[in-house]
């Protein structure tokens, strides 16, 4: 099967993009906060466990050090002290993308594409600087929103190709043709 897609980028195009990429902001955000309020939680945990532990030696030793109060009291007040230093410092925030690499960019490419070919094994497009061709395993990850699709690459700027350019084939089989070659889901943006 193959697909042509043609069209220019309109500033809708670059409105969705700021808005795809605020959404990835907030979600990496949220993502971090359940991080860091998990952790603290654990400490928290692991801290109560350690003062319980230390209080049932300290009844031990009131009581008349009671055999079992007293290795209650000792596997408590390791076991939370353990817990409490083993997690370490608090989560870093994670990016999208490996350092050095802005992914997903933080701008638009200028430079749109005039005509996309895909087809078995292999695709074709051209940009500022001419014909490209590339093979699907160098797609690194594939969005799609309500009007066009994103392709991300490690080494070049990304592809956005919108919908309405679809001039060879159907957007909805397009992506489907485009999960059975890369063998990973494309991601739908709300």
């Amino acid at each position: 099967m193959v697909f042509c897609v043609r069209g220019t980028l309109l500033e809708e195009d670059r409105a969705a993009w700021r808005r795809l990429k605020a959404q990835r902001e907030r979600a990496a955000r949220k993502k971090h906060q359940k991080a860091v309020c998990g952790w603290f939680g654990d400490k928290l945990c692991g801290f109560g466990i350690m003062m319980y532990g230390i209080l049932a030696l300290c009844l031990a030793i009131y009581d008349g050090m009671r055999i079992g109060w007293t290795i209650c009291g000792l596997l408590m007040t390791f076991g939370g002290l353990w817990m409490f230093v083993s997690l370490g410092r608090r989560p870093v925030r994670e990016t999208a993308a490996p350092p050095g690499q802005d992914f997903p960019p933080s701008g638009m490419p200028d430079t749109p594409v005039r005509a996309a070919f895909f087809g078995d094994g292999c695709f074709a497009f051209w940009d500022a600087s001419g014909k490209v061709r590339l093979g699907y395993s160098s797609i690194a990850a594939a969005w799609e929103d309500e009007g066009r699709f994103y392709l991300f690459f490690q080494n070049r700027p990304p592809l956005v190709l919108p919908k309405r350019g679809f001039s060879g084939g159907e957007p909805e089989a397009f992506r489907n043709f485009l999960e059975g070659e890369q063998d990973v889901p494309v991601e739908r943006m709300g």
